[in-house]
């Protein structure tokens, strides 16, 4: 008989009852769980292989080289492509900006282009005069191709 592992499986199986526990299967989990339920082979084998990790973890942080620190003419550079990157970001999006301010005025032309020639083809000047070079086909003349609000020319 091992007696340390005769206490050690009676207070978890004093800990499980105390929580309730107490179907046999409950506290046989609870046994498992604290691996008290393989044998001292396999213990050992585990402690064997817990120690190797440990070993091997040390060996890592051994021979990891650590970080070094980085002269103060690399620091400066990167510093500055990064102002630069940040310069170009605000750039573009002042450019994007600019585009879409742009689709809007178009957008806004081509609505008063239409408007007005609307209106002269209205006015009774007849086909293929002026409602043709306005580009709104009123039925009776040859109609220009309709221009896309938002393209930009």
């Amino acid at each position: 008989m091992n007696v340390p592992r005769v206490r050690a499986a009676s207070g978890v199986i004093h800990a499980a009852m105390q929580q309730g526990r107490t179907l046999p299967e409950s506290l046989a989990y609870a046994l498992e769980a604290a691996q008290l339920l393989q044998s001292p082979e396999t213990a050992a084998e585990l402690a064997r292989l817990r120690a190797d990790v440990t070993a091997a973890i040390e060996w890592i942080d051994e021979y990891t080289p650590q970080p070094t620190t980085v002269p103060g003419a690399i620091v400066r550079v990167l510093a500055g492509l990064d102002a630069e990157r940040r310069r170009l970001d605000a750039d573009r999006q002042e450019l994007w900006d600019r585009i879409e301010r742009l689709r809007a005025r178009v957008g806004e032309l081509e609505a008063a282009a239409e408007a007005a020639a609307a209106e002269v083809c209205g006015a009774g000047l007849g086909p293929g005069y002026r409602c043709e070079r306005a580009g709104v086909h009123s039925g009776d003349c040859e109609p220009f191709p309709t221009p896309v609000a938002g393209e930009v020319r």
